[in-house]
């Protein structure tokens, strides 16, 4: 991302990506640590796409159409 106003680049986000998910808690909270919440918001891809998955949680299997 590129400040309009000044010109300057900047790191909009970070992924990490973890070989063991059963481990995102526990770097989340690292990571919370590490950086000021004031600044940086640090989720897991369930909390960041939590109404989504909900979402898809709640469908009825019955109004899912096969594509056959």
């Amino acid at each position: 991302m590129i400040d309009p106003s000044t010109g300057d680049r900047a790191v909009t986000s970070i992924q990490v990506k973890l070989k063991n998910f059963e481990d995102a808690e526990t770097v989340v909270e690292r990571l919370r640590a590490a950086f000021p919440a004031h600044i940086y918001s640090v989720r897991t891809w369930q909390q960041k796409k939590g109404p989504l998955l909900a979402a898809v949680e709640l469908k009825p299997a019955s109004s899912i159409s096969s594509c056959s």
